[in-house]
């Protein structure tokens, strides 16, 4: 029930968009909203994906919200994310492609185009 919870709320984190920025050296740090109530909420931690297209959905929603829409992080720094996200054949995919900030975008794609398999998602 949890991992449904998540999946739905990733899902709709990542159609919102932020009405203003918000500036971080560490994006799965807590923020604290600005008021006279504010409520310390827990750190959120970076997803892991291993390659399994059970858990693709779940990964991709909530690391393109957390890490690849933040425009406060720079191409470099999202694809040491990245990195540091995958797992077993996921992290196989991409190991050779050099960490550079037009490589981040080469990674990314890369797992898109091996794991949004419509048919195989299906499947599972």
């Amino acid at each position: 029930m949890e991992e449904k919870y998540f999946q739905a709320k990733a899902g709709l984190v990542s159609k919102l968009r932020p009405a203003t920025p918000v500036a971080s050296t560490c994006p799965a740090v807590a923020r604290e909203a600005p008021g006279p109530n504010n409520v310390k909420l827990p750190t959120i931690t970076l997803p892991e994906f291993d390659g399994d297209f059970n858990n693709w959905l779940t990964f991709h929603d909530t690391f393109r919200s957390m890490i690849h829409s933040s425009t406060e992080i720079s191409f470099v720094q999202k694809f040491h994310y990245l990195r540091a996200s995958l797992k077993g054949e996921a992290a196989n995919l991409i190991q050779s492609i050099t960490i550079t900030a037009n490589n981040y975008t080469v990674a990314w794609d890369t797992l898109v185009q091996r794991y949004s398999n419509k048919a195989l998602l299906r499947k599972k």
